[in-house]
């Protein structure tokens, strides 16, 4: 992990739980925001909010296409980060990333702070790891967050076959 990398989490939540709070990836099983939400269902006909709070990776390429924070999100933004205890720092979350390939593509929630700082070191096409929250269901529509991102290692290939030494 780069220390350009930012945690949306992190920066949402008061110092004290933010110095004590470290990323953890493996947290983060590999999956697709519709393998998620197909586990994960919203309930058919359901009206108002439901928290979910589950924790995903997805491996995508970086595209900056971006929209302003849909009204419909801003409940379940709030509610999911009273469950993290921080509530006062809903109001960050104001933007939304596309993340994802064609039709299991989603919007996540994030923060201005993330999108610059990709902005600056990540370029369009790369391929990078997102880390992701399925937040929960707006009736039966399915909310994302954009926990973390990991732009891609200056190493090896991870399907390289030879190791240089």
């Amino acid at each position: 992990m780069t220390a350009g990398a930012l945690l949306a989490l992190w920066l949402a939540l008061p110092a004290s739980a933010a110095d004590d709070a470290a990323f953890e990836a493996d947290r983060y099983p590999e999956s697709t925001p519709a393998a998620i939400v197909k586990a994960n269902p919203c309930k058919s006909g359901a009206q108002g909010y439901e928290v979910k709070d589950v924790l995903f990776s997805l491996r995508a390429e970086y595209r900056p296409v971006t929209r302003g924070l849909v009204k419909e999100h801003v409940a379940p933004i709030r509610r999911w980060t009273e469950k993290l205890k921080a509530a006062d720092h809903a109001p960050r979350f104001t933007r939304e990333l596309r993340i994802g390939r064609g039709k299991d593509a989603a919007w996540a929630a994030t923060t201005q702070d993330v999108l610059d700082s990709m902005k600056k070191e990540l370029r369009p096409g790369e391929t990078v790891w997102f880390f992701m929250s399925f937040i929960g269901c707006v009736g039966e529509d399915p909310a994302f967050a954009l926990d973390e991102y990991e732009p891609p290692d200056d190493g090896l290939d991870e399907e390289a076959t030879s190791v240089v030494i």
